[in-house]
C-alpha cells in the first residue's frame, strides 16, 4: 500500500515535470526561428544602403562572403547532432547491458535456491 502511493506522488511530480518540458519545448520552437533569423540579418552579410544623393536608389545587398556562414553552420550543426545521436546510443547501450546484467544476476541467483 505504501509502494502505491508513492508510485502516485512520483506519477504526479512527472506530469508537472512533463507539462513544464512541453511549456520549454513551445517557448523553444516558438523564438527560436525569430532567433535564427535575426542573428543572421544581424551579421555583416547584409547591408542595406541608403542612397546619399537623392537620385542614388536604396538597395539592399548581400556581401559576397556569404557563404562562410554555411561553411561553419552545416558543419557544426552536423557535429552537434553526431554527438546528440552518440550520446543517446551510449545511453541506450548501458543501459541495455545494465538490464542483462541484472537479468543475469537474477538468473544466478535463482539457480541457486
Amino acid at each position: 500500500m505504501r509502494d502505491s502511493r508513492i508510485m502516485l506522488k512520483d506519477s504526479k511530480v512527472l506530469r508537472g515535470h512533463s507539462r513544464t518540458m512541453r511549456a520549454i519545448s513551445l517557448l523553444t520552437m516558438t523564438f527560436l526561428p525569430f532567433s535564427a533569423v535575426s542573428a543572421v540579418f544581424g551579421t555583416q552579410f547584409f547591408g542595406y544602403y541608403a542612397g546619399v544623393a537623392e537620385d542614388e536608389p536604396q538597395r539592399f545587398q548581400v556581401n559576397p562572403a556569404f557563404w562562410i556562414m554555411f561553411l561553419v553552420a552545416v558543419p557544426l550543426t552536423v557535429l552537434v547532432v553526431a554527438w546528440w545521436y552518440l550520446w543517446e546510443q551510449g545511453c541506450r547501450c548501458r543501459w541495455w547491458s545494465e538490464k542483462r546484467r541484472r537479468k543475469v544476476d537474477a538468473g544466478a541467483v535463482d539457480s541457486w535456491v
